[in-house]
């Protein structure tokens, strides 16, 4: 349970969080309103193999905690009523709850709105009347879809909450990104749950309420529209710098974007040397502080990229990540140890290579918002045995006097 209530915690990824709505903490908090079809279904913190969504037919015996659940554990000690309607369900076209939903939501001091996807494995046959079923898996295995908006009216449900004027936080409890483009731009806060399981509640809520400073970085880019594919950070410079009629060519949110209540500053990017042998190591070295007022970990990406290659290569690639705790006012240093290995491709006669010329390095908090560079010098080609490729970064942290 300990593990699980960690690797739940840890993973919530903070996406936005305007006038620092989160966390919910202070004497104005007086009610909750807590709506939505993933707030209070143990099967929807689940994803498609686990069992119980994995055969959601059959009789388990699940002991979880839902958001709902770690909301009203936590409403005594912090001192403020808990208001709870479902407003509509995960699939389903039926608005009827919406009036009472907005109503409670209206009354509250704020608004949780925990909506997302179903993840299951689907054994049924498809027919059309799917789209009119509460809870179809639109997640998983065998669960393709065309559209990657909020399944049902979910995403309606959050527009009405909206027009309450209550404060909303949009919790998104799904293994999927979803495009959340009208979502992103009008409320205030929105937090990424993933499918974070049997302790997946106490993991929210812990977040929401501060007893966990959110540190989960975004492992996938979510994009604004489904027609904006492909949209990956890793992209090659003629799809990565492509402009649309209606849209930009970059994500709602980045790979790697993730916030928190503090903040970090990192310092310049130092390099070991800026000639690097095709069968050598570098080493990048930088300082990131905390320099907030909340202790927090960060997640400190380091990406390359070659700036002459002889063939099409993405923009940048992730070579390395560390998460770092840090404490308020606290520094520390992270060195990253790359082989030139890591940095080899197939070249015009298939065969794996590191390539002579100019690299960059580029360290951030995500894989847009780069917040220092380096360039050094592959100094010859070579080609990488078999057996000779390496593939994860060494990363060491140091405390800074």
């Amino acid at each position: 349970r300990a593990v699980t209530e960690r690797a739940a915690r840890e993973s919530m990824t903070l996406l936005k969080n305007e006038d620092d709505l989160l966390p919910l903490v202070g004497e104005e908090t007086d009610s909750v309103a807590v709506v939505g079809p993933k707030a209070d279904d143990a099967q929807e913190l689940m994803g498609d193999y686990a069992y119980p969504a994995h055969y959601p037919e059959e009789e388990v015996e699940l002991e979880a905690t839902t958001p709902l659940g770690a909301v009203h554990d936590r409403s005594d000690e912090y001192g403020f009523e808990v208001l709870y309607e479902q407003g509509c369900t995960t699939t389903g076209p039926e608005t009827d709850e919406f009036d009472a939903a907005a109503d409670t939501a209206a009354d509250a001091d704020v608004a949780l709105a925990f909506v997302g996807a179903r993840s299951a494995v689907d054994f049924s046959d498809s027919d059309k009347e799917r789209v009119n079923k509460p809870s179809v898996a639109t997640s998983g295995e065998g669960c393709d879809v065309v559209d990657l908006g909020l399944p049902g009216v979910q995403r309606d449900l959050v527009k009405r909450i909206h027009e309450t004027g209550t404060p909303v936080v949009v919790v998104v409890v799904s293994g999927k990104p979803h495009s959340l483009e009208w979502i992103a731009e009008a409320v205030p806060a929105v937090v990424q749950a993933w499918l974070p399981g049997e302790r997946g509640g106490e993991g929210v809520a812990a977040a929401l309420f501060g007893e966990h400073n959110p540190c989960g970085h975004l492992p996938v880019s979510i994009p604004r529209t489904v027609g904006q594919l492909p949209v990956h950070y890793n992209r090659k410079p003629n799809t990565a710098n492509e402009e649309y009629v209606y849209t930009e060519s970059a994500p709602l949110y980045p790979f790697g974007h993730g916030l928190s209540y503090t903040d970090f500053e990192y310092g310049d990017l130092s390099l070991s040397t800026d000639e690097l042998p095709p069968a050598g190591t570098i080493t990048a070295d930088v300082t990131v502080e905390n320099a907030g007022d909340t202790a927090g970990d960060d997640v400190v990406q380091l990406y390359a990229n070659a700036e002459n290659p002889d063939q099409a290569r993405p923009v940048q690639e992730l070579v390395g990540f560390e998460r770092v705790s840090l404490k308020p006012g606290e520094t520390k240093r992270v060195s990253f140890e790359v082989d030139a290995s890591q940095l080899a491709y197939h070249d015009r006669d298939f065969d794996l290579t590191v390539e002579e010329g100019p690299y960059e390095f580029r360290v951030g908090y995500s894989a847009a918002e780069v917040a220092a560079t380096a360039s050094f010098e592959v100094t010859g080609t070579k080609e990488v045995p078999r057996s000779g490729r390496t593939y994860f970064t060494e990363t060491d942290v140091a405390d800074v006097e």
